[in-house]
């Protein structure tokens, strides 16, 4: 048998080869990474703000605005290593250099994408806040709670998966969305006996 026969033919114009996201995609810049961490750390401490306005029923761990205040706190920490690194690698220098005006600077997609991000983020924060309810339906020795946790939360995270994932199915958007949601609010309503923000 000939060795030649053995060698793949990865110069053929028919063979396919795997192209990976981060081989195709322009590298992050320190200043996108700087600008990144301050978006973050604003939405962080208006989380941590509304959350800390929510009542206190009883004890402090059973707080509503617990979770949402531990979640902020969290995204803030991570926001403040982000813009640390981006400074370091020189991310401050001529911050502001070449955005232009406003229309130019929401021709980029990743742009557009990400003022509907902040933009959907602070519309959940608000309407869990401002729009509270909760439905109950007992069954038998289970009452099932569904509260407006659950549903800004859905519907927020459906939106992101569809504008963010790849060939999105806004079914399976949906689904994936419902599902993650319905299990965390079961294991911190039932699990750890913490309310919910938007009376749950």
């Amino acid at each position: 048998m000939s060795r030649d026969n053995d060698q793949p033919e990865s110069d053929s114009g028919d063979a396919a080869s795997f192209v990976g996201e981060e081989e195709v995609a322009e590298p992050v810049t320190a200043r996108q990474n700087l600008i990144a961490a301050v978006v973050i750390g604003a939405i962080a401490v208006l989380a941590m703000i509304l959350a800390a306005r929510l009542e206190i029923p009883g004890r402090l761990v059973a707080a509503p605005g617990l979770l949402p205040f531990v979640v902020g706190f969290s995204l803030l920490l991570m926001a403040v290593a982000l813009g640390v690194l981006a400074v370091r690698d020189g991310g401050a220098r001529n911050l502001f250099d070449g955005l232009g005006n406003a229309s130019d600077w929401l021709r980029d997609v990743e742009r557009r994408r990400t003022v509907l991000l902040l933009g959907i983020i602070i519309a959940y924060v608000v309407l869990v806040d401002m729009v509270p309810f909760e439905w109950r339906m007992p069954l038998g020795v289970f009452e099932f709670r569904f509260s407006g946790y659950e549903l800004f939360s859905t519907a927020a995270l459906t939106l992101i998966l569809w504008i963010f994932w790849r060939r999105p199915v806004f079914p399976h958007c949906l689904g994936v969305s419902f599902a993650m949601v319905m299990a965390l609010a079961a294991v911190f309503r039932y699990g750890f006996r913490i309310l919910l923000p938007g009376l749950g």
